[in-house]
């Protein structure tokens, strides 16, 4: 990745104001995270993406997937904090937890909202299950050995498939994200692979035991 002032330079030569604010992090490979400028007015970077920045702010959170997996085995499901790019050459897509939205729209009103559907967010309430317990059911899940296996074909065709959870999140979902966040630098700062195995292993149980009320 260029270094500021080489990015910087071309910018201002072509009458595009310095911003301070989109000088951000950013997850350029798992674990490594370096600083950039986002440009919004040039293709700096790649194609001009203006729903995407707005999206990558303080406390918002993502998980990383692909349509499909190049590869034999199945290893998607990063989990980061900060803009992210070229996890895999460019193939990954990234999910935020919560859009946020000026409020130019008359349908919409400023402010962050989680990113489910209407369907979704009602299932969750019939559970008394928050946003965040589906995002971190969903990451345990990707992480379950059993679940990448008894999927393997299918992950190779097409997006990852969670099952909704039957029952209240366990909270050990959440320490998935601990094992599988790409924003960390230090290994020291990230949890042992056996307690997010055992997460994930736990959260894909509970799908399988009732998977008759876990829809696709």
């Amino acid at each position: 990745m260029a270094a500021p002032y080489q990015t910087l330079a071309p910018a201002a030569e072509l009458g595009f104001p310095f911003l301070p604010a989109h000088v951000v992090r950013c997850c350029y490979r798992p674990f490594d995270v370096r600083w950039l400028y986002w440009e919004p007015e040039t293709k700096l970077l790649d194609e001009k993406r203006s729903d995407y920045f707005p999206q990558v702010f303080e406390g918002n959170i993502w998980i990383e997937a692909r349509q499909k997996q190049t590869q034999e085995k199945f290893d998607r499901g990063f989990f980061t904090r900060y803009l992210a790019d070229n996890f895999g050459n460019g193939l990954s897509t990234f999910f935020p937890l919560h859009l946020r939205s000026d409020g130019s729209s008359l349908l919409e009103a400023a402010g962050a909202r989680p990113n489910l559907s209407e369907a979704a967010g009602a299932y969750l309430a019939r559970l008394g299950a928050e946003p965040e317990d589906l995002f971190y059911h969903a990451l345990a899940v990707l992480h379950a050995s059993a679940y990448r296996s008894e999927n393997a074909g299918a992950l190779r065709q097409e997006w990852p498939r969670v099952p909704l959870p039957g029952w209240g999140v366990d909270a050990a979902s959440r320490r998935v994200s601990d094992g599988v966040d790409a924003t960390s630098s230090s290994r020291s700062t990230r949890r042992d692979a056996a307690s997010t195995l055992r997460a994930s292993a736990a959260a894909w149980r509970r799908c399988s035991t009732a998977r008759r009320r876990c829809p696709a």
